[in-house]
């Protein structure tokens, strides 16, 4: 394994994190320093993407794949290798920069975005090393895959890559990349992003400022059960109705751009704040249960004027068993 730093910067909040609740397990303080972005490089390597853990085997050395980057792993039994799924491992014979393969989160826009996109910021590194291709593990909504094509489109991937998605399971390669340490799930997002993001926003018009509200109707768990009845307030007050599943990448882009100020339920379409100009008004709506360090951070990140307005969850339907720690209450927000 081979590691090149490429950027090594302060991870500092820009406001204390004590004005949320349920924060301390996330605290800061235990983050403090600096922190690397690295372009990992492996040789001949096998991707396994086990349900009980992704591992990396390379020459004579098996890395587990976790939130921090990669771990020489002694728990691996190296009998495992004899499994059935093992003996007909699909080979590519490519320099690939591989995407998605460090959380299955990453089948959600939201995190997609902050959490692997910006490795194009060193494509013109990559391309030199000599890796042209790009293995897009685990992506099965076709709606994120439309919307990393359309992204592919603008960042003028699709005419210096070749690419594919694949489902997770075994692929050896020539050689691997990897573009670690953008964030660390859920705790901190690197600068990087905001170099990133900022540098994709247009000419703004100061003509044509917005005021958005970003639904979450299209969702299927941690809804606003009276969302339509708050968006007929807010439409009143010259609102406009901002649906992930509808609105492609380059408008998301010029309306966020254009955003005098962004109200929205707390989901994966609100990640797109991070075209808002900084000092933009953000008030992000949520359950009293939900944690809401992500856009907290986010925000933070990238300078905006942030608020979390905290409603009343009316349905328990969180199945810890099967969702871990993911929030999926609905709520309702009080409209008077």
């Amino acid at each position: 394994m081979k590691v090149m730093k490429v950027h090594n910067k302060e991870i500092i909040p820009l406001r204390p994190r004590n004005d949320l609740k349920y924060i301390n397990a996330f605290a800061y303080q235990n983050l403090a320093g600096r922190s690397s972005v690295n372009i990992v490089e492996f040789d001949t390597p096998l991707l396994i993407p086990y349900s009980e853990g992704h591992y990396i085997v390379s020459g004579n050395d098996i890395f587990k794949v976790n939130d921090n980057g990669f771990a020489v792993n002694e728990i691996f039994i190296k009998e495992s290798m004899d499994r059935k799924d093992l003996i007909n491992v699909k080979t590519i014979d490519k320099n690939a920069v591989v995407l998605g393969f460090m959380f299955r989160i990453h089948n959600n826009i939201g995190h997609f975005m902050i959490d692997q996109l910006p490795f194009a910021l060193y494509k013109n590194k990559l391309l030199d090393a000599g890796y042209d291709h790009i293995l897009i593990f685990g992506v099965s909504s076709s709606l994120l895959r439309q919307r990393l094509e359309e992204f592919f489109d603008i960042l003028k991937i699709n005419s210096e890559f070749t690419w594919e998605f694949r489902n997770f399971t075994p692929v050896k390669l020539n050689k691997a990349i990897f573009v670690q340490g953008l964030s660390r799930h859920p705790v901190w997002k690197h600068p990087v992003i905001r170099e990133f993001y900022s540098s994709l926003r247009p000419k703004i018009s100061d003509s044509v400022r917005r005021r958005l509200f970003v639904s979450r109707s299209d969702a299927k768990d941690r809804l606003l059960v009276n969302e339509k009845e708050l968006f007929e307030r807010l439409e009143s007050l010259g609102f406009e109705l901002i649906i992930g599943s509808q609105t492609n990448v380059k408008d998301s882009i010029e309306k966020f751009s254009n955003a005098e100020i962004v109200v929205g339920v707390s989901g994966a379409p609100m990640v797109n704040i991070v075209y808002c100009l900084s000092g933009t008004p953000v008030i992000n709506i949520l359950g009293e249960d939900n944690p809401g360090y992500w856009y907290y951070d986010l925000a933070n990140l990238m300078n905006l004027d942030y608020y979390d307005y905290r409603c009343k969850v009316i349905e328990n339907n969180n199945d810890i068993k099967n969702k871990g720690a993911r929030v999926t209450t609905n709520f309702t927000i009080d409209v008077n």
